[in-house]
């Protein structure tokens, strides 16, 4: 498949914003991630973003203004999105993704100047192959930690310690567990 370059972004650094980052990296993009601090910053750099914006950082946030054309928002609670409207170039897009039962304030003065919101829940069978296919392809992969269940406590500490910091999803291996 074509993909035309764009700048994209990608909100968060758990496990679905560095998918995003990976992927919108192997498709060509220039990919920057957004995280509320720089607390994520070298996380992101090594996933493969170019570039990071810091939204507690108000010169990180003014450098890069009007700056992107798509912006995918991973975060999986209600979260004021209006200042990432601000970097958004005209005609950009701002994706929420997955479900949040609380309304979003924004105001039509907020997608000016044709500033775009939208939302997907789930991208269908056909588009879900079509990724899966490309991240064979490219060798995309999520970061993840088969475990045992005799681990779950090391790893329940480890959570602990770096809350939503890290990228890696641990996947529990029941079978072997039995063993």
């Amino acid at each position: 498949k074509q993909w035309y370059q764009r700048r994209v972004a990608i909100t968060a650094g758990g496990g679905l914003g560095t998918m995003g980052i990976k992927l919108a990296n192997k498709m060509g993009h220039t990919v920057t991630a957004i995280s509320s601090s720089e607390r994520k910053k070298d996380l992101a750099l090594g996933k493969g973003a170019h570039n990071y914006v810091a939204m507690s950082n108000k010169e990180s946030v003014s450098g890069n203004m009007a700056s992107l054309n798509l912006i995918i928002d991973t975060v999986p609670v209600h979260h004021d999105i209006k200042p990432y409207m601000s970097l958004l170039a005209p005609g950009g897009t701002l994706v929420l993704l997955g479900a949040v039962a609380k309304d979003y304030d924004l105001s039509l003065m907020d997608l000016i100047p044709m500033r775009n919101v939208t939302c997907s829940v789930v991208g269908g069978t056909r588009v879900t192959k079509e990724m899966v296919k490309f991240c064979h392809e490219n060798e995309v992969y999520p970061d993840i930690d088969i475990i045992t269940a005799d681990k779950l406590n090391d790893v329940w500490g480890e959570l602990q310690k770096v809350g939503n910091a890290s990228s890696t999803r641990y996947v529990l291996d029941i079978k072997a567990s039995l063993k």
